[in-house]
């Protein structure tokens, strides 16, 4: 019985993980400009992408930071 339930959960589990994975096509913007930036601090290295908007409107900067 305990077999079965585990049997049960993990196909679930499996479902819901490819589903929640489709919809991760949604986060391209290929029509965007797009800069890679990269910071460096000892050891420490964090690189990324920054996704420029289309219109130069004075939005707000969000600045993610990591500390060793």
């Amino acid at each position: 019985m305990i077999k079965l339930v585990l049997s049960v959960v993990a196909c679930a589990l499996i479902v819901i993980s490819g589903i929640v994975l489709h919809g991760l096509y949604a986060f391209e913007l290929p029509e965007r400009a797009q800069q890679t930036l990269s910071f460096s601090l000892g050891d420490a290295r964090l690189e990324g992408t920054l996704l420029l908007p289309d219109n130069k409107h004075n939005l707000p900067v969000v600045l993610l930071g990591c500390v060793p």
